[in-house]
């Protein structure tokens, strides 16, 4: 704002005073929570000012505010100044999208793509920024809304037809639809255009992998092949990971572990993840135990007492459901307590729970127990935010918020950062 002041105070057809007045009403009306006033004044100051910074801070407060019709007056009169400025289109672009005026957006959008008919780059960028609104915004539109973006999509992609974006576009405006045949389609499409396009490939494997795991093994495959430092290989392994669980093909699922563990921008709790789904969602319970094992022995693990506290009771849980209890005892042992006392009560309190339990209820009820117990040592912080977690998972908030609040009294600072 001291910038926009600076420059207009050189302009001899500019009332300054005027224009400090109403940046600082406005920006204090803001800090004080009084977005109507806030948003009234910046309004006003743009409507006597062709200046683009202050018509974009006022854009910018009318869309705090929930005044979408205000805020899209004033990016089409900053538009009117500056026909190029990508800010103010991509914002106008927004506003007619989540206002839901499909027959106002369809001329502005074909619009921007002839301007930049001679880069097409920009025109990519565009119809991406489409796909990002509607992959984020649909989900509580009503199924006529979504019909109309089909409608939008397929009238916007008729001259972009050999763009891999435009089909990917296309893919997601039938998948919000649930035309599964047609999403599939388009997306093979943009990946036979560019067959490194990431979001093509994952989204194309989430539905065909169920129906079609080779054909899915081999897309991501593929792709990892080309692209193994892309920004989101990572993901894509993970996919390529469930998949060859999905086909009961353990030692290369486990070979996609190992890259993962060698990559150092994948945190411990990303493969913690992995071995949990291969329990849970496969049904592969000695494969997460080799997981989480060999995760354990990791260096990063193994100096993080929160980690390999939660890493050490899952493990315990899962030789529990393979019925060894030897093994579940002796990882339970592993678990750093504060004192030994708390500790046995832990593990005889576990002992006695070793049945197999049929009943979610009832395993919450001797988890709460256990939890209870150790917490005898009011200073094991681990305990009390399971107990917590566990508390809301029963929707039990406001047990679960007081014993947070209660676990801040007497937190060290540290420990107040993991309890936040």
């Amino acid at each position: 704002n001291i910038n926009t002041i600076n420059k207009l105070n050189n302009n001899k057809n500019v009332n300054i005073g005027f224009v400090v007045f109403s940046v600082l009403l406005g920006e204090i009306a803001l800090q004080k929570g009084n977005l109507g006033l806030s948003s009234d004044t910046w309004q006003n100051l743009a409507m006597q000012n062709t200046d683009l910074l202050i018509l974009e801070r006022a854009t910018e407060i009318a869309l705090a505010n929930n005044q979408p019709q205000r805020a899209l007056n004033l990016v089409n009169q900053w538009l009117k100044i500056d026909p190029t400025n990508e800010k103010a289109s991509l914002t106008q672009i927004s506003i007619l999208f989540l206002s839901q005026k499909f027959d106002d957006l369809l001329p502005i959008l074909q619009q921007r793509l002839i301007l930049f008919a001679n880069q097409p780059k920009q025109q990519r960028k565009i119809i991406n920024f489409v796909n990002k609104l509607i992959k984020n915004n649909t989900a509580n539109f009503s199924y006529v809304s979504l019909r109309k973006i089909n409608k939008l999509v397929i009238e916007l992609s008729k001259d972009y037809e050999n763009f891999a974006e435009t089909q990917s576009l296309l893919a997601t405006s039938f998948f919000i639809l649930s035309d599964k045949e047609n999403a599939i389609k388009h997306l093979k499409k943009a990946i036979s255009f560019d067959e490194n396009n990431e979001q093509a490939v994952r989204l194309l494997s989430f539905l065909i992998y169920k129906d079609f795991p080779r054909e899915s093994e081999k897309i991501l495959s593929n792709f990892l092949q080309k692209n193994p430092n892309a920004t989101y290989a990572i993901l894509v392994r993970s996919e390529l990971y469930k998949v060859l669980l999905s086909q009961k093909k353990l030692d290369e699922a486990y070979q996609q572990i190992q890259i993962l563990l060698k990559q150092n921008n994948v945190a411990p709790n990303f493969i913690f993840a992995l071995a949990v789904t291969a329990s849970s969602t496969y049904n592969e319970n000695d494969f997460a135990i080799k997981v989480l094992t060999q995760l354990l022995q990791e260096q990063s693990v193994k100096n993080n007492t929160l980690l390999s506290n939660l890493y050490n009771i899952t493990l315990a849980n899962f030789y529990v459901t393979n019925n060894a209890e030897n093994q579940a005892v002796d990882t339970l042992y592993k678990v750093k307590f504060i004192d030994d006392n708390a500790k046995n009560k832990f593990i005889n309190l576990y002992k006695n729970s070793l049945a197999k339990f049929n009943n979610d209820s009832i395993d919450n009820i001797k988890e709460e127990q256990f939890l209870n117990e150790v917490l005898s040592n009011n200073y094991y912080l681990n305990a009390r935010i399971s107990l917590a977690e566990l508390l809301n998972k029963q929707n039990k908030t406001n047990e679960a918020r007081a014993i947070l609040q209660q676990t801040l009294i007497n937190a060290d600072n540290y420990d107040k950062e993991k309890v936040i």
